[in-house]
């Protein structure tokens, strides 16, 4: 049977989707456009980092997806090469797939982000790092990372 393209809207609301735990650093991550729901075109989910969270993912690149990270609460600092980049409530970041970045929360609030990645999947990545205990080494954490294709600029 297939399914047209009016029955396959998506409208998830505040608070709504699937939430992962990041263990890591204490924030969610809330599914709000998973993969499979949107024929693998793209991930949105929404982030949460505490207001003490200053660590990031580490310098590294997506070589699959793009990313586009949007502020809904807090302040980001983006680091795209050697270039800093801040983001607030309401800025946005668009980070072609191949580019080295990292970034990390840098208000007196809680920061809350929107991601959309193109094309989709990343949500498995959210789900494998779930699996890990509070206070994991960043080793294990890069192990998943490289898992799901990050590429780092310490070895490169």
């Amino acid at each position: 049977m297939t399914v047209s393209a009016a029955e396959r809207v998506i409208a998830v609301g505040r608070g709504e989707g699937k939430t992962i735990p990041r263990p890591q650093t204490g924030g969610v991550v809330t599914i709000k456009v998973a993969s499979e729901l949107s024929d693998n075109s793209m991930t949105v989910y929404e982030s949460t980092r505490l207001p003490d969270d200053t660590r990031g993912p580490g310098m590294h690149a997506h070589p699959s997806f793009d990313e586009l990270f949007y502020v809904v609460e807090g302040e980001y600092e983006f680091m795209i090469g050697d270039r800093s980049l801040r983001a607030v409530e309401g800025g946005s970041v668009f980070i072609p797939r191949g580019v080295f970045h990292d970034f990390h929360s840098t208000g007196e609030v809680a920061g809350r982000l929107l991601t959309f990645c193109t094309p989709g999947g990343i949500e498995d990545f959210f789900e494998d790092l779930a699996q890990l205990v509070p206070g994991t080494g960043i080793e294990e954490v890069q192990e998943i990372q490289r898992k799901h294709g990050f590429r780092f600029a310490s070895q490169e």
